[in-house]
Protein backbone atom coordinates (compact mmCIF):
# COMPACT_ATOMS: atom_id res chain seq x y z
CA UNK A 1 0.00 0.00 0.00
CA UNK A 2 2.79 2.43 0.95
CA UNK A 3 4.78 1.69 -2.22
CA UNK A 4 1.66 2.14 -4.37
CA UNK A 5 1.21 5.63 -2.92
CA UNK A 6 4.84 6.48 -3.72
CA UNK A 7 4.61 5.47 -7.36
CA UNK A 8 1.30 7.26 -7.91
CA UNK A 9 2.54 10.51 -6.37
CA UNK A 10 2.70 13.52 -8.68
CA UNK A 11 6.33 14.00 -7.55
CA UNK A 12 7.35 10.51 -8.66
CA UNK A 13 9.70 10.36 -11.64
CA UNK A 14 9.78 7.77 -14.41
CA UNK A 15 12.99 5.95 -15.28
CA UNK A 16 13.70 6.53 -19.00
CA UNK A 17 15.25 3.04 -19.30
CA UNK A 18 12.77 0.68 -17.60
CA UNK A 19 9.81 3.10 -17.20
CA UNK A 20 9.43 2.42 -13.47
CA UNK A 21 7.81 5.23 -11.45
CA UNK A 22 9.38 5.98 -8.06
CA UNK A 23 10.13 8.82 -5.64
CA UNK A 24 13.89 9.59 -5.69
CA UNK A 25 13.96 11.14 -2.20
CA UNK A 26 12.41 8.09 -0.57
CA UNK A 27 14.64 5.20 0.35
CA UNK A 28 18.39 5.02 0.76
CA UNK A 29 19.42 8.18 -1.13
CA UNK A 30 21.65 10.64 0.70
CA UNK A 31 20.85 14.31 1.24
CA UNK A 32 22.58 16.69 -1.14
CA UNK A 33 23.26 14.20 -3.92
CA UNK A 34 22.47 15.28 -7.46
CA UNK A 35 22.09 11.77 -8.85
CA UNK A 36 20.00 8.80 -7.79
CA UNK A 37 19.59 5.18 -8.84
CA UNK A 38 16.49 3.56 -10.28
CA UNK A 39 15.32 0.93 -7.76
CA UNK A 40 14.44 -1.53 -10.54
CA UNK A 41 17.26 -1.41 -13.11
CA UNK A 42 19.92 0.44 -11.08
CA UNK A 43 20.51 3.07 -13.80
CA UNK A 44 22.10 6.29 -12.55
CA UNK A 45 19.66 9.17 -13.11
CA UNK A 46 19.47 12.88 -12.39
CA UNK A 47 16.75 15.51 -12.51
CA UNK A 48 16.18 16.93 -15.99
CA UNK A 49 17.12 20.57 -16.38
CA UNK A 50 14.24 22.99 -16.44
CA UNK A 51 14.03 26.75 -16.75
CA UNK A 52 16.46 27.61 -13.95
CA UNK A 53 18.42 30.18 -16.01
CA UNK A 54 15.19 31.89 -17.08
CA UNK A 55 13.93 31.95 -13.48
CA UNK A 56 17.25 33.41 -12.30
CA UNK A 57 17.16 36.11 -14.98
CA UNK A 58 13.55 37.00 -14.22
CA UNK A 59 14.25 37.25 -10.49
CA UNK A 60 17.26 39.54 -11.06
CA UNK A 61 15.18 41.80 -13.32
CA UNK A 62 12.37 41.82 -10.75
CA UNK A 63 14.88 42.72 -8.02
CA UNK A 64 16.26 45.59 -10.12
CA UNK A 65 12.79 46.96 -10.85
CA UNK A 66 11.72 46.62 -7.21
CA UNK A 67 14.78 48.48 -5.87
CA UNK A 68 14.48 51.17 -8.55
CA UNK A 69 10.77 51.74 -7.92
CA UNK A 70 11.40 52.15 -4.18
CA UNK A 71 13.95 54.87 -4.97
CA UNK A 72 17.06 53.35 -3.41
CA UNK A 73 20.56 54.29 -4.58
CA UNK A 74 24.13 53.15 -3.94
CA UNK A 75 24.74 50.36 -1.44
CA UNK A 76 21.10 50.28 -0.32
CA UNK A 77 20.05 49.75 -3.94
CA UNK A 78 22.41 46.77 -4.26
CA UNK A 79 21.29 45.27 -0.94
CA UNK A 80 17.56 45.65 -1.65
CA UNK A 81 18.03 44.34 -5.19
CA UNK A 82 19.97 41.27 -4.01
CA UNK A 83 17.52 40.41 -1.24
CA UNK A 84 14.42 40.90 -3.39
CA UNK A 85 15.98 38.94 -6.28
CA UNK A 86 16.80 36.06 -3.91
CA UNK A 87 13.28 35.99 -2.48
CA UNK A 88 11.74 36.20 -5.95
CA UNK A 89 13.98 33.34 -7.10
CA UNK A 90 12.82 31.13 -4.21
CA UNK A 91 9.18 32.03 -4.85
CA UNK A 92 9.40 31.27 -8.58
CA UNK A 93 11.23 27.98 -7.95
CA UNK A 94 8.55 26.91 -5.50
CA UNK A 95 5.79 27.77 -7.94
CA UNK A 96 7.53 25.96 -10.82
CA UNK A 97 8.17 22.87 -8.66
CA UNK A 98 4.48 22.53 -7.87
CA UNK A 99 3.26 23.56 -11.33
CA UNK A 100 5.47 21.08 -13.20
CA UNK A 101 7.25 18.49 -11.00
CA UNK A 102 10.79 17.53 -12.04
CA UNK A 103 11.50 14.70 -14.47
CA UNK A 104 14.41 12.25 -14.58
CA UNK A 105 17.04 11.80 -17.28
CA UNK A 106 20.13 9.63 -17.64
CA UNK A 107 23.18 10.87 -15.79
CA UNK A 108 26.25 10.48 -17.98
CA UNK A 109 29.79 10.54 -16.68
CA UNK A 110 32.40 12.51 -18.65
CA UNK A 111 33.37 10.43 -21.68
CA UNK A 112 30.16 8.36 -21.77
CA UNK A 113 28.27 8.31 -25.06
CA UNK A 114 24.86 7.52 -23.60
CA UNK A 115 24.31 4.34 -25.63
CA UNK A 116 22.52 1.66 -23.64
CA UNK A 117 21.63 -1.89 -24.58
CA UNK A 118 18.02 -1.19 -23.60
CA UNK A 119 17.70 1.86 -25.90
CA UNK A 120 14.74 1.72 -28.24
CA UNK A 121 14.99 2.36 -31.97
Amino acid sequence: MYLDNLSSSRYAVECPVCETRFRPGIGKSQMGTTTFNCPTCGEVLKYAGRYDALILSASIVAGLIFAYKLGYAGVKFAAVMAISAFLTFLLLLGIMYHASPPKAQLSLKPGDTGLRLKDKR
